[in-house]
């Protein structure tokens, strides 16, 4: 198994942040059957403020 890691920063606007947790508080199953078909087996986002974190498992073979 690899793990991924990576951070990003937000533009400092709330609503904005509000629109993008909201968008991606309930995900497709076509997007979550896509991220596992290439080889993603888990994923977790974690947001402190402006600053996400993300945490990607996946198989040996996978090449980001």
């Amino acid at each position: 198994m690899k793990r991924y890691c990576q951070t990003l920063e937000l533009v400092d606007d709330s609503q904005l942040i509000d629109q993008y947790v909201e968008a991606h508080r309930n995900v497709w199953p076509e997007i979550q059957e896509g991220i596992r078909s290439v080889g993603i087996l888990d994923m977790q986002i974690y947001r402190l403020g402006t600053r996400l974190f993300m945490i990607c498992d996946t198989v040996d073979e996978f090449d980001w």
